[in-house]
């Protein structure tokens, strides 16, 4: 709740909810108001990455609110494979998608509504792929953590958002 006065009430709903409907209520410090209104949340996408895949297939994150367990995904018309749902994100694989194609569209269906997210697109070029890490306890600041795969060539790593030295590279 923001700024209450006697007049006016804010609330902002938080993304973890699933869409669908709801009764809303407004509680004061003498009791509950007298009316219960409903409200329809309905799912929306904010982000989807990558933004540029490889055409041999890509594992999608797509951010938003409002998911349910009955989402489906497609990506240019192709289906996403879901392996990973909460209110709040989805997470989806695709096979092979044409190359170098532009202007791939994401779409969530969430109770059966359309949710269109941003397009996304397919290079040649060598995306990086990253087929596993060696992910120890991070223990100390001598910790190495190990990213397997092709085309990496990266010159920085995040960690719980902070950027990380990379003092060698090998091959």
């Amino acid at each position: 709740v923001q700024r209450p006065s006697a007049t006016l009430v804010l609330c902002t709903v938080r993304a973890d909810i699933a869409a669908g409907d709801y009764s809303a209520r407004l509680q004061t410090l003498y009791g509950y108001a007298h009316v219960t209104h409903p409200v329809t949340i309905t799912a929306h996408v904010s982000s989807v990455t990558p933004t540029v895949a490889a055409p041999a297939g890509a594992l999608f994150t797509i951010l938003g609110s409002g998911f349910t367990a009955d989402a489906t995904v497609t990506i240019g018309g192709l289906p996403c494979t879901i392996d990973a749902i909460a209110a709040e994100y989805i997470r989806c694989a695709v096979g092979a998608m044409a190359v170098n194609a532009t202007g791939m569209q994401v779409n969530v269906t969430v109770g059966g509504e359309l949710f269109n997210g941003p397009a996304v697109a397919t290079s040649d070029v060598d995306v990086p792929e990253v087929t596993s890490v060696d992910v120890p306890v991070i223990t100390d600041e001598r910790t190495t953590l190990r990213f397997y795969g092709i085309n990496l060539g990266a010159s920085r790593v995040l960690v719980a958002g902070v950027h990380e030295r990379i003092p060698t590279h090998q091959g």
